[in-house]
């Protein structure tokens, strides 16, 4: 589906190219409107790059509601700048008139088409694709899936059911075609019942809880920490491609220090300047396998209070504040994208609570990661301040959720996942962290 709403966004741009030429000119010229197409040809790609950032390119579980059209107007924005100023650097080379004028309206009329064929896409998926389900078992996980995907219209519980019987088997058989999705609890599947061999051989799609659980909520089911199997199975060895990552690491810290530097000097200055405090504030951390690191950060608190400074909500805002923990991971101690590293008195304190919470810290923290972007971290400090029963049930279960979030990661981590959390932290950089924990209320 990406792929022909790519070629799809590719033919709109070309007519919106020759419209725009149009309505610039007040005629019809085939060469003024393909000079054009060749000069904002650069402006195209970028176009996609953005709406991938801002997931306009995400069509898996559209209940889900991804696309949030208000962030067409600043991809709009965005790219008209960066393309103006491509443009000044390029004109030159080709005969066009006033391109820049020519760049706004044909972007104008590009993303109403993006916006458009989003809305009347998601619409008809909604009214005409009945996602008929089936439950077969009872758990925590598939009661939380059954909640999550009853808010949605296009979702139909078609069947749920605590067991197996010959008169439940009959019924799914008979309406095989219309099933979507089957999803069975885990101690149904690890008994023997030849309906699974039946299902299976008439096409239906079946799926365990937990599996269901990550493609709907991109985080692993609380059950997966205690299960042996799933654990050695998908967490147990994650080597691979572990000198991939760091070499990959070390290339890009390299290219981005001298621009890094010169933005952490002005940033030092300011910090000294305005605030009149020590700009590098030292955080001890736990790295990879439980080993003590120690992070560099921009100083955006007034030493012995929870007040932020003055270029504080600035600096954590656009997450300048991390800009000195390149040299953490020129070092080694961390990596661009993985579970974001917490402090050992928090780390030992979970240990003892969360079964497996040690697992988060198989691979190298990140100055980013996958429950950073979806997850409000728990407030630890907030707790030891007021360490009531209360507080430390919210606490344990706001830890156990970035947990899931973690493992998710760890399970699925590769090349493309990490670009694409690096792309959308560049986007989280536009999103106020009151938005992300009303959001998390929500899901």
């Amino acid at each position: 589906m990406r792929i022909i709403f790519i070629v799809l966004d590719f033919i709109a741009f070309i007519a919106a190219t020759f419209l725009g030429s149009f309505i610039r000119t007040g005629q019809y010229d085939c060469f003024y409107a393909v000079t054009n197409l060749t000069v904002l040809t650069p402006s195209f790609f970028l176009s996609i790059f953005l709406l991938w950032i801002f997931s306009f390119y995400e069509f898996d579980f559209i209940h889900k509601k991804l696309f949030k059209y208000q962030n067409i107007i600043l991809i709009f924005i965005l790219n008209s700048f960066l393309s103006a100023g491509l443009i000044y650097f390029t004109s030159t080379l080709f005969k066009t008139t006033t391109p820049k004028t020519n760049l706004f309206i044909i972007l104008a009329l590009y993303f109403l088409f993006v916006y458009l064929s989003r809305r009347i896409y998601i619409a008809l998926k909604l009214k005409l694709k009945k996602i008929n389900m089936v439950f077969l078992g009872s758990s925590h996980t598939v009661d939380t899936i059954i909640e999550e995907i009853s808010k949605y219209s296009n979702y139909n519980i078609f069947i749920n059911s605590e067991t197996v019987d010959s008169k439940i088997t009959k019924i799914i058989l008979k309406n095989f075609k219309k099933i979507s999705f089957v999803v069975v609890s885990n101690e149904l599947l690890s008994s023997k019942h030849k309906w699974q061999q039946d299902f299976l051989l008439k096409g239906l799609v079946v799926k365990s809880e937990m599996d269901f659980f990550e493609d709907l909520f991109s985080r692993v089911p609380k059950i997966a920490f205690d299960n042996s199997l799933w654990l050695l199975n998908y967490i147990s060895n994650r080597n691979t491609g572990r000198s991939i990552k760091r070499a990959a690491d070390i290339l890009i810290s390299l290219i981005l220090l001298p621009f890094c530097f010169t933005a952490g000097l002005i940033i030092y200055f300011a910090v000294l300047v305005c605030d009149r405090q020590n700009p590098i504030f030292v955080q001890i951390r736990v790295g990879v396998n439980g080993k003590i690191i120690v992070l560099y950060k921009f100083r955006t608190m007034i030493i012995g209070t929870e007040n932020s400074t003055k270029l504080g909500k600035i600096l954590r805002r656009f997450r300048l504040d991390e800009l000195p923990q390149l040299f953490n991971i020129l070092k080694g101690d961390a990596s661009f994208v993985g579970p974001r590293p917490i402090w050992s008195k928090e780390y030992k304190y979970l240990n003892k609570y969360i079964h497996n919470h040690k697992l988060r810290n198989i691979v190298r923290p990140g100055i980013t990661g996958w429950a950073q972007l979806n997850y409000a971290a728990p407030n630890f400090s907030k707790f030891i301040r007021q360490p009531n029963e209360e507080n430390e049930a919210n606490f344990l279960r706001a830890s156990e959720k970035r947990l899931a979030y973690d493992l998710w990661y760890i399970k699925n981590q590769s090349i493309s996942l990490d670009m694409e959390i690096i792309f959308k932290t560049i986007k989280r950089m536009f999103i106020s962290d009151k938005k992300i924990t009303k959001a998390e209320k929500d899901s």
